[in-house]
């Protein structure tokens, strides 16, 4: 039944980022072309420069962020709105139904980020020059590398699964908020929300921080000797980062898990 939850979930979301991602090509098509005309048509070329910069950075800025806006609206609308009423009677459990929302919302911002990589390198330079770009990128991530004790390939690898485990926490952390707005307000729901989101991120930068201190408290120069040498720095403040958000992930997927289990109150 996931699979079906999947596949429905990719059929209504599908549309619209298709017509965004049309969006970005036609924009990147139109960037590309107004620096390539001819020099005599100076004023030509720089008023299509301006007008293509400009319109290329909000659809950029747009897909990215609708990436994301759509797939909360999504959440809310199919499960905490109207539609819940039905979504509910289907022989699948509120855990399957945050689970294929989560993937499908993962797929998506995954894939637009790759695709406005893209666009940015096709606009950067010719694809023949694609090789000694990606050598000047590497050049400027080795001394990072090599400062956190490993090399570049490693480091990209950090980077990947903690910019994927912040994915995960920060969307978990809008559903158990739209959840708990929804469950707790009767009127203002919205606003419940919005509450909620910002105090469950308040409460996830100061907790871990509190943590640490309570620890460092109880042994003192533990922290220290974790990060010794220099190189421990990196790795530590990276372990420490990617449990906390999985920790908090995990909290928010079993308050929204339960919130549409137990206490749905649904608009």
């Amino acid at each position: 039944m996931l699979g079906k939850l999947l596949r429905n979930e990719l059929k209504a979301t599908g549309r619209l980022f298709l017509i965004l991602y049309a969006l970005l090509a036609l924009m990147t098509g139109f960037y590309k072309v107004s620096r390539l005309l001819p020099t005599r048509f100076v004023v030509t070329q720089s008023i299509m420069v301006a007008v293509s910069t400009a319109l290329y950075v909000v659809i950029v800025v747009g897909v990215v962020a609708m990436s994301f806006v759509i797939m909360v609206q999504r959440f809310y609308k199919n499960l905490l709105g109207d539609e819940g009423y039905l979504m509910h009677t289907l022989p699948v459990t509120a855990g399957q139904h945050i689970l294929a929302k989560l993937m499908v919302s993962l797929l998506w911002n995954v894939l637009s980020f790759a695709l406005v990589l893209l666009s940015v390198a096709l606009l950067a330079a010719n694809p023949a020059d694609w090789g000694r770009q990606w050598a000047y990128i590497v050049s400027l991530i080795e001394p990072l590398a090599q400062e956190a004790g490993f090399n570049y390939a490693t480091l990209l690898l950090y980077a990947a699964i903690w910019l994927f485990v912040v994915a995960v926490d920060k969307t978990l952390l809008c559903y158990a908020s739209l959840s708990l707005g929804q469950w707790k307000a009767s009127k203002n729901k919205l606003g419940a929300a919005i509450g909620f989101a910002a105090l469950l991120y308040m409460l996830e930068q100061v907790v871990p921080l509190l943590i640490l201190r309570v620890v460092e408290y109880a042994r003192p120069g533990w922290i220290i000797q974790a990060q010794a040498p220099a190189q421990g720095i990196v790795r530590f403040m990276f372990w420490w980062s990617v449990c906390a958000s999985a920790v908090c992930a995990a909290v928010y997927a079993c308050v929204s898990n339960r919130a549409l289990k137990k206490h749905l109150n649904l608009a």
